[in-house]
């Protein structure tokens, strides 16, 4: 037996490769789907906001004191459920309603 009977014959076939990736992708599709700008720092357009005066902050405070005494809030969780009444809250079944001065 000589070498040429034992080793593998070479073809010339082509060579398969994979067909992912993003070159592939974009080959597929015939090109970018849309023309992206060129890279830049951005820029924020709007102006400074103004914080809330002490009045504006009473207001929305004094609307959330509100919501919870009025609505109440549904607690889920347990432990916050065995907390609440040692903070001063009326606590009905899983709703808790907000008693205190807030």
């Amino acid at each position: 037996m000589n070498d040429s009977e034992t080793k593998p014959k070479t073809t010339s076939a082509k060579r398969r490769t994979r067909s992912g990736g993003r070159a592939a992708n974009t080959a597929r599709r015939g090109g970018e789907l849309f023309k992206q700008s060129p890279w830049r720092i951005p820029v924020n357009q709007d102006p400074p906001i103004e914080p809330l005066p002490e009045e504006g902050v009473e207001a929305i405070h004094d609307g959330a004191m509100k919501i919870l005494e009025n609505i109440g809030i549904e607690f889920l969780n347990e432990e916050a459920q065995e907390l609440l009444p040692k903070q001063d809250a009326e606590l009905k079944a899983a709703m808790s309603e907000w008693t205190g001065n807030g």
